[in-house]
């Protein structure tokens, strides 16, 4: 069992999830076939870039002053009243 790389013509007995890299590349906005184009190492460039780009990691901690700032935001953002004024 095995594939042959198109390239070197060499067998190789490795499978790759081809769903779970297209679907990777679609999340980071690439076409199939843009990542078809990409060697494995250029394809885990671009996800490392984006999960440091997205955050990743622990979330940093909020006071309490800025956690009901936050909430504030997102309900003036959301249009909640809280019948305030």
């Amino acid at each position: 069992m095995g594939t042959v790389c198109r390239r070197t013509k060499k067998k190789h007995t490795a499978r790759l999830d081809p769903e779970g890299l297209y679907g990777s590349g679609a999340v980071l906005g690439y076409r199939p076939l843009d990542v078809r184009e990409m060697t494995l190492d250029e394809f885990g460039a671009c996800v490392a870039g984006w999960n440091r780009a997205q955050g990743t990691g622990p979330a940093p901690d909020l006071s309490d002053a800025d956690y009901d700032a936050l909430a504030a935001l997102t309900d003036v953002f959301n249009g909640v009243s809280h019948g305030e004024g």
